[in-house]
């Protein structure tokens, strides 16, 4: 019984002290009161970059949009242009066949007054 005694003395005197097992709780409810605030951080960190994604994925639709409208714009200009450019084409054959009739009018109009001056 006796050596029992010795034994269960020497094991209780190597068990850690009551403020040592305190510090350790205390380390451990540290450490878990840690963890939440990092887990909460990263959760507000994600939550900002999905907004922030959000916002470029509604910028980049924008800009998707502006550009169709820009290249839709430009053709119908293009169309624009050569239209004014055929009609430009059109008229100056249009004079320029008239200016020729009228020329050969003149012409004509010189030959007789010359011929009826001889």
């Amino acid at each position: 019984v006796r050596l029992l005694q010795v034994k269960l003395e020497e094991v209780c005197d190597n068990l850690p002290s009551e403020d040592l097992l305190n510090q350790i709780a205390a380390y451990k409810d540290a450490q878990d009161s840690n963890d939440i605030a990092h887990s909460n951080e990263l959760d507000m960190m994600r939550s900002s970059l999905e907004e922030k994604q959000s916002l470029v994925d509604e910028l980049v639709s924008k800009v998707e949009s502006l550009g169709k409208e820009v290249l839709k714009n430009q053709h119908e200009h293009k169309n624009v242009i050569a239209d004014k450019t055929h009609k430009h084409e059109e008229e100056m054959n249009r004079l320029t066949l008239e200016y020729e009739e009228q020329l050969e009018a003149v012409k004509g109009a010189k030959e007789e007054q010359e011929s009826l001056t001889r």
